[in-house]
């Protein structure tokens, strides 16, 4: 008779009774089977009462389970409307419908399976029969509560829209509007009053805003959560090189941060659900976008002032750039505040978003472009003046220029302009009267150069120093050559400085050759060329004896020019050439003293340019390296330009450095960086 669920009340007290009383004989059981092995008796058994138990267990788990969702159907129905909430009503009906589905399959194959056996005590009724009534009794109850709960499911829909947390005043009050009377609820307000209003025909429409009531919870939270993310966010400042001063340092977590709010605050805004809160959206999207531009432009200005402090701390260049120092103290005195507010404060939203910040920094980077317009104003006139410093970087250019009182300080950055001068010889009132090399190789200067005429400016005694360094080369070579003609060859050699050495012997050979091409008998070149080999072998001995760095390294580089010359008399020799104007001949590099020093390949003369090169090492000369120079020269001869092309590392840079020292002219060496562009570009050719 247990097979009505509106009876379940009845049904579970009934039950609780009838485990009870199973307790109890279990507890009677233990107390006899525990007597029993006292007095060494048999354990007696009691088959029967686990079959009841095998019967009423499970039984009795569905009455419970079965009450328990009737209990909790009431709370749903008649407890407080807003107290529901969805996800968890869902939930527990789809958690009771799988449970009861469940039990049903077990007690249909366990009924099924009884009735096989004809088991005597099995619940009566027949399985599969169409009718309900005739099922046994569990059966029954498992369909009457399958049923319930399907019936009640149809409500879920309504209790998620209309039980939605997210749903505020103004969403009840469009929804009542649609309703026509007030459906806010109140404290008597529950799901069975709510479904009797038969509200079925506008749910949709009431879906709609109670997603957009989610939608827009949504957007406040997600604002709240950024809001969050910056409390902690703080500026990390760093020394500035052993100062009080601090920068700020570490801003990629901020950026970062910032970039992404940005995006997600723009989102918001575009939003359809952002109208509640769209003032405060705008707000937000406001607020970071002001910290955005005002850290671009910060970091512009602390790019600059790092970089225009150490000039402006030179006073030979403040002396000298009056008004961009006015203009720079002024950004400095900002920037300064900046960062001792940010030590006080470094919270970066209270910082950065400061209002007025923005245009205090804008205002200092017009101020930080005009000082920049002015210092390159300043080093072009410079450069215009003395045009090697068109092949300087301006920090380069900075360091020479900021010595102006003391130009000894002045010596270690003379490589930059002049590769092959270390220093220059000072006297004690400061006249430059000689240039000496990395090997300390001096050379006389024609003239004196005074400093105190220049009147700080290093640009004016520098060009001078150029000029010099020309006529003072020039001299040394037009005094060797005739100091050649009376001097013992070996003697000469360690008298003079290694480049003038190697001019000179290339001019004296160059000459030699001539001679003999002028009696048109190729026994003369054969006897230059063993008088060469004899030259050769002296040089050889003296590189043999003790000599100082300097004059070793001058006498390897003649060597090899002295080796290639050999050779060259040879092949004329071999080819029998009896003319000066024979190609093979003429397409050799000649040096000829014609009141000056010229250099002749094939058909192009050029001048020899007097560059002091100190003491170098030269390459050995190939047939490849002569048609490098031959094309080099020639191109240089008719004002056009030259490009070797091969592997890497095969000697490109090389044969041009050896062909620039052969000329004596300054060779100026750039890679093609990311950094050089058509501005540096243009910067070299017009320092060219």
């Amino acid at each position: 008779n247990i097979d009505d669920t509106e009876k379940i009340f009845e049904y579970t007290q009934y039950m609780q009774k009838n485990l009870r009383i199973i307790e109890g004989f279990y507890s009677t059981i233990e107390w006899i089977n525990k007597e029993e092995k006292l007095f060494n008796f048999a354990v007696s058994t009691y088959p029967l009462l686990e079959e009841a138990k095998a019967i009423v267990f499970p039984f009795a788990k569905l009455i419970f389970t079965s009450y328990k969702w009737y209990t909790k159907y009431k709370v749903f129905m008649d407890g407080a409307f807003d107290e529901l909430i969805p996800d968890e009503v869902e939930s527990y009906v789809d958690e009771n419908y799988k449970d009861i589905i469940k039990m049903q399959k077990a007690y249909k194959a366990r009924c099924k399976m009884q009735s096989s056996e004809d088991y005597p005590r099995r619940f009566h009724g027949i399985v599969d029969d169409p009718d309900q009534d005739n099922w046994p009794a569990p059966l029954k109850i498992c369909g009457q509560l399958i049923q319930h709960i399907k019936d009640f499911r149809q409500y879920i829909q309504l209790v998620g829209i209309m039980c939605n947390s997210a749903l505020m005043e103004r969403h009840w009050n469009e929804m009542s509007a649609l309703a026509g009377f007030d459906l806010t609820p109140n404290a008597g307000t529950t799901l069975r009053k709510v479904i009797a209003f038969e509200l079925d025909s506008l749910l949709d429409q009431f879906e709609i805003i109670s997603v957009g009531a989610t939608k827009e919870l949504q957007l406040q939270n997600n604002l709240a959560k950024m809001k969050a993310e910056w409390v902690n966010m703080v500026f990390t400042t760093s020394a500035y090189k052993e100062t009080d001063l601090h920068i700020l340092s570490g801003l990629d977590d901020i950026q970062a941060l910032l970039d992404d709010h940005l995006i997600k605050a723009l989102s918001m805004r575009g939003s359809a659900f952002v109208k509640p809160v769209e003032a405060e959206v705008r707000e937000w999207y406001s607020l970071l976008d002001r910290v955005n531009k005002t850290l671009e432009e910060w970091g512009k200005v602390q790019v600059q002032w790092l970089y225009f402090r150490p000039i402006f701390s030179a006073k030979d260049i403040i002396a000298q750039m009056p008004e961009e120092n006015v203009m720079f103290k002024e950004v400095d005195v900002t920037y300064q505040n900046l960062m001792k507010q940010v030590l006080r404060d470094p919270d970066v939203l209270k910082t950065a978003g400061a209002v007025t910040l923005l245009d205090v920094l804008k205002n200092c980077n017009v101020l930080l472009e005009q000082v920049n317009n002015g210092v390159n104003d300043y080093l072009e006139k410079k450069r215009l003046f003395f045009p090697r410093l068109f092949f300087l970087s301006n920090d380069e250019m900075l360091e020479i220029l900021s010595e102006t009182k003391d130009p000894l300080k002045v010596q270690p950055h003379l490589k930059k302009c002049f590769e092959a001068i270390k220093k220059l010889g000072f006297d004690p009132d400061l006249n430059i009267y000689s240039m000496i090399s990395e090997e300390e190789e001096e050379i006389q200067f024609v003239v004196q150069i005074s400093t105190a005429e220049a009147r700080g400016c290093v640009e004016k005694w520098l060009i001078q120093v150029e000029t010099q360094m020309v006529d003072s080369v020039r001299y040394q070579i037009e005094a060797s050559l005739d100091a050649y003609r009376n001097t013992k060859r070996t003697d000469w050699i360690l008298q003079w400085p290694g480049q003038v050495v190697l001019c000179v012997s290339q001019a004296f050979w160059t000459a030699g050759v001539h001679e003999c091409l002028s009696k048109k008998t190729p026994t003369a070149t054969k006897t230059y060329h063993n008088f060469l080999n004899e030259n050769l072998t002296d040089i050889i001995k003296l590189i043999r004896g003790k000599l100082s760095e300097q004059k070793r390294i001058t006498l390897a580089a003649l060597v090899v020019l002295e080796v290639h010359s050999k050779d060259v008399v040879n092949d004329l020799f071999e080819k029998k050439v009896v003319s000066d104007t024979d190609f093979q001949w003429l397409s050799q590099l000649r040096y000829y003293w014609e009141d000056d020093m010229l250099v002749r390949i094939t058909n192009a003369t050029v001048n020899y340019f007097y560059e002091y090169l100190g003491t170098t090492r030269r390459l050995v000369i190939t047939p490849l390296t002569d048609r490098c120079y031959r094309t080099l020269v020639g191109a240089y001869h008719l004002h056009l330009n030259g490009a070797p092309e091969g592997p890497a590392g095969t000697g490109k840079t090389e044969t041009t450095k050896d062909l620039a020292k052969a000329l004596a002219v300054q060779c100026v060496v750039f890679n093609c960086s990311d950094g050089l562009d058509s501005i540096a570009m243009g910067k070299f050719f017009k320092g060219l």
